[in-house]
């Protein structure tokens, strides 16, 4: 069985480094660059005990640079590279992913049920855009996105090794797509304050993986919409649908549910399948702001580091997915989640998550993630 109980075993904020920027000895420049780093320790039953750490870089008013890496005691290890810079005409936006994360074979029913077979799963991600803003509020521009997923060293429950073609969510395959984004939105897209955010993506490309005979053409469509909201100084309101489909793709790339980036309080990648809708809500409240303790502690070993001044949030939140695929009998079923988030924020757009999820009868689930999802 399965360790059924969720602890943050350490958890500290504080610079790790800190600069700004200047045009010479004397002048610092108009927009700083700020810099922030968290280190985390936690343990769960998806990935067991995790080290890990966030990085972020922000210079105003157009970079924003996130960097997450872990590694934890069942063999996940990876790293995220994501976010946006630019200038007044243009915003470029990438996302780079290499991970090793434990994924599993699920029954349907259930909670958090045992698995059935489990395996490594190896993914590359590569998405890349290149926005021009035709009015200040809607940017359009090429987009590409390229992804590979393979297992490795599935095993069953007893750590029997399996044949890696034994279930399709193991066997490799890939996809390469290019096509348009369009992006209308009324706030930042990296932490929505008070606005809306419109982001949609038509891509076209091949397909291919150890199922397929030879490559086969794929189309997807992708749609999120966010919309966030104050409702006092303190609070606000945050709510996201997205919807994905796809026309082809090898089972090990087909969109997956369960995470912190689709419904939190699901093991990793639950459910996988062609078609995936997924909402949130959360409702973000500040809890203290001006915090310097974190870099108070710094200056103990580091004096010479700037002291930042932290905003601290709670975040209660509610999650709603669900995944289908003509392939395997249509839509499942769907899946809920819930809990309180943790929000470690430097003004105005570098932020720290830290979720715990939890399902209907389920253990809690522990997320960190760097930048608040969209």
């Amino acid at each position: 069985m399965r360790l059924q109980l969720t602890t943050v075993l350490f958890l500290l904020l504080f610079p790790l480094a800190g600069f700004s920027a200047t045009e010479d000895s004397t002048t610092v420049s108009r927009f700083p660059w700020e810099f922030l780093g968290a280190p985390y320790v936690t343990v769960d039953p998806d990935f067991g005990v995790v080290f890990g750490v966030g990085l972020g870089l922000q210079k105003q008013p157009w970079t924003s640079m996130l960097i997450h890496g872990a590694v934890s005691s069942k063999k996940q290890s990876g790293m995220t590279f994501k976010g946006e810079t630019g200038s007044r005409t243009m915003t470029y936006v990438f996302i780079f992913r290499e991970w090793l994360n434990p994924a599993g074979i699920y029954p349907d029913a259930g909670a958090l049920p045992d698995p059935v077979a489990e395996a490594l799963l190896q993914r590359m991600e590569v998405k890349l855009s290149a926005l021009r803003r035709l009015t200040s509020d809607l940017e359009i521009g090429p987009d590409i996105w390229f992804e590979f997923d393979q297992g490795i060293d599935p095993r069953t429950t007893d750590g029997d090794p399996l044949d890696v073609n034994t279930f399709p969510r193991f066997r490799s395959g890939s996809v390469a797509m290019a096509g348009i984004r369009a992006r209308w939105r009324t706030t930042s897209a990296t932490r929505p304050t008070d606005g809306v955010v419109l982001d949609g993506a038509v891509r076209a490309g091949r397909a291919d993986g150890v199922e397929y005979n030879s490559p086969r053409t794929t189309v997807a469509v992708n749609l999120w919409a966010a919309y966030a909201k104050p409702v006092t100084d303190r609070l606000r309101l945050y709510g996201r649908i997205r919807f994905d489909i796809q026309s082809e793709a090898p089972t090990s790339v087909r969109y997956s549910l369960g995470g912190e980036s689709t419904l939190r309080g699901q093991y990793f990648n639950r459910d996988y399948g062609r078609r995936l809708i997924a909402a949130r809500f959360q409702a973000p409240c500040r809890v203290a702001s001006d915090v310097t303790l974190f870099t108070d502690i710094a200056h103990v070993f580091l004096p010479f580091f700037p002291t930042w001044h932290l905003d601290l949030e709670l975040a209660p939140f509610a999650d709603i997915g669900a995944v289908g695929d003509p392939d395997y009998g249509g839509w499942k079923r769907t899946r809920v989640g819930y809990g309180l988030g943790f929000r470690f924020v430097l003004p105005p757009e570098l932020v720290f998550t830290f979720d715990l999820g939890f399902t209907p009868g389920g253990a809690g689930l522990f997320y960190f993630d760097a930048g608040e999802t969209l």
